[in-house]
């Protein structure tokens, strides 16, 4: 019984440290990428200027303050678009102007990323689905074309299959698809992940 009580006790200390890196891990990301794109600015790098008005919103949701980016045309069809891990919505910041003549244009901080921080419940990344409804509510929103990048291809893959009836189109970059299994794919991205990120660090 002892000894049951100590596995049980060591395997909560294990993950308690194993989140707590996490958090971690997260927080060094953004702020590294954060000065990444500081310094590239600065060195005139990323001298363009995002001509289109960009309205800055937030929606409250389970306790998180989720931060979103509107811009272009309202009366077109919307695009959002969703960031790889360690990004935030100035990945796609050569994109608005390009495609706001002819659509609505929504970049969204994902939870964790960007301004958007951790809130005070449980919720994860993988509640962006949650998250992304809510945003297209308050944009009284039917339907959308989604766009994801690496973590953001599988979020968007998710959004997809739980809300069909909202997709118009689904472009997935940099990752595998959700619905059947790909243990090849996804553990050579893994490897893939852990190479870039070891090199980001």
């Amino acid at each position: 019984m002892k000894k049951r009580k100590k596995i049980l006790l060591t395997t909560l200390c294990v993950i308690v440290a194993l989140f707590g890196f996490l958090k971690i891990y997260y927080a060094i990301g953004n702020h590294k990428y954060d000065n990444i794109i500081k310094e590239l600015k600065e060195n005139g790098q990323m001298n363009f200027k995002i001509e289109s008005k960009i309205e800055h919103k937030i929606i409250e949701n389970n306790g998180n303050t989720i931060h979103y980016f509107v811009s272009g045309n309202e009366n077109k069809e919307t695009i959002v678009f969703l960031h790889p891990a360690f990004g935030d919505h100035q990945c796609f910041d050569r994109q608005i102007d390009f495609f706001s003549p002819n659509y609505r244009v929504i970049t969204v901080d994902m939870l964790g990323h960007g301004l958007t921080g951790v809130g005070k419940s449980k919720d994860k990344i993988t509640a962006t689905a949650v998250h992304l409804a809510e945003i297209l509510k308050a944009e009284y929103c039917d339907t959308i074309h989604i766009v994801g990048v690496s973590v953001g291809s599988l979020l968007a893959q998710d959004f997809a299959l739980k809300n069909p009836e909202k997709v118009l189109s689904l472009t997935a970059l940099g990752g595998y698809n959700t619905n059947k299994e790909q243990k090849e794919v996804a553990k050579s991205q893994g490897k893939e992940t852990l190479r870039r990120q070891s090199s980001f660090f």
